[in-house]
């Protein structure tokens, strides 16, 4: 990676280079960290800043490594990335070829997923080397357990393993853009057709999007806003587009 550039053309970021593909930052990314890191400016004890700084920066490492192992997958398999972005919804590795075969194509989708899963075990590792992390009353059912209060590696490592683990699990939801709707619509399309399979993914898409806006609503009142995937339009136009007998190509 060189120094980061800003383009003066859109605000991004220039990262540098991994391969072939330029690594750029939307600033809009900022804005998904602001929200997903806010309740470390409540806790008692700790560093309020330096818990932010250190969440913001788990969040971007995260969302990168998902898409470098999409990219670095894809390279195995002969499939070039030449942009690699991390952005408001996440990110996306865009490359200048598609997969020969279906295989292929699964290997480089379910990369991104595995990485965030092996980003929570690492996370989990951590948490049971750190001495003085004890069970977590309320996970433990028990009021009467009286825990000393967690330091900021603890924090953060238990912030990386919730947000790595989610991260794995709502990408393989059923819905565009994510790496599931994407399996989901290979394998509907492998069966059926482009049709069917744009139908299921942009219905299940569009409930999927639903839940989350209203997750998004119910936990921002009450002050631990819960920001995911998948967003409503992509998933709303594709349904659309199956009603009227089209489809679309991934």
């Amino acid at each position: 990676m060189k120094i980061p550039k800003i383009n003066g053309n859109d605000g991004t970021i220039d990262l540098g280079r991994f391969g072939h593909a330029s690594v750029v930052l939307y600033p809009s990314f900022f804005f998904v960290a602001l929200f997903l890191t806010s309740y470390f400016w409540r806790v008692n004890n700790g560093n309020p800043l330096l818990l932010v700084a250190g969440g913001t920066l788990i969040l971007f490492f995260s969302i990168l490594l998902h898409e470098l192992a999409h990219a670095e997958a894809g390279r195995r398999y002969g499939v070039i990335a030449y942009r690699i972005e991390v952005n408001v919804l996440g990110g996306m590795a865009h490359f200048m070829n598609q997969p020969r075969r279906m295989r292929d194509d699964f290997a480089i989708t379910i990369a991104g997923p595995l990485s965030n899963a092996a980003l929570a075990l690492v996370s989990l590792a951590v948490l049971a080397l750190i001495s003085d992390a004890a069970p977590d009353p309320a996970l433990a059912g028990n009021p009467y357990i009286v825990r000393p209060p967690m330091g900021t590696i603890e924090r953060l490592a238990r912030f990386s393993l919730y947000l790595n683990a989610g991260l794995a699990i709502v990408n393989m939801l059923p819905a565009f853009p994510l790496d599931g709707g994407r399996l989901t619509y290979m394998v509907i399309a492998d069966r059926y057709d482009r049709r069917a399979a744009t139908l299921v993914v942009g219905l299940l898409g569009t409930i999927f999007a639903v839940i989350a806006k209203l997750l998004f609503l119910g936990t921002l009142l009450a002050g631990v806003p819960i920001w995911s995937p998948p967003p409503f339009l992509p998933n709303w136009d594709a349904l659309k587009l199956a009603w009227k007998g089209q489809a679309i190509r991934i």
